[in-house]
């Protein structure tokens, strides 16, 4: 019995999806990431959002199954780390002009999405300063999961897993 395939798409999907992570960025429930910046300020966030639009919070994400992660970017503080978030979650950014430069540095090293190519397709170049955006536990004395060299992550308290 041979029957026919029907194809049924949601017309405003994006417009949705967009209004979606909209929301998500204001409500407070849910949240299974926290990064902190220097000034030891807390961003709360979601790992699947941040893993669809940076490769480096992917990767890290990945190799840690754990749930409620602490990240702790020591070259970033909390102001820094909202406007990438709201970059993320609205799809854009309102950003003073003194601040873009730095903006754009910290969002190259993130990897994030629509960031590292220009419309013909070419990469941004990284830039010439290094910054350290390598996640370090955060100052009590939570285990620490080393993934390489580079990183290093904060597991939540109550965590017995430990990786040297």
């Amino acid at each position: 019995m041979d029957s026919e395939k029907y194809c049924l798409k949601w017309n405003d999907f994006e417009r949705n999806v967009s209004q979606s992570f909209t929301q998500l960025r204001k409500q407070t429930k849910l949240f299974d990431v926290t990064l902190v910046g220097n000034d030891h300020q807390q961003v709360f966030a979601y790992k699947l959002v941040l893993s669809a639009c940076s490769d480096v919070f992917r990767e890290i994400f990945y190799n840690n199954n754990n749930s409620n992660l602490v990240l702790y970017l020591e070259s970033v503080d909390s102001r820094e780390i909202n406007l990438i978030l709201d970059y993320i979650y609205v799809g854009e950014v309102q950003i003073y002009q003194e601040y873009l430069d730095r903006f754009l540095e910290v969002a190259v090293k993130l990897r994030l999405n629509g960031i590292l190519a220009n419309q013909e397709g070419e990469t941004f170049e990284e830039p010439d300063q290094e910054v350290d955006l390598k996640p370090k536990a955060f100052e009590n004395n939570r285990p620490i999961v080393k993934n390489s060299p580079e990183t290093k992550i904060a597991l939540p308290p109550n965590t017995a897993q430990s990786i040297d």
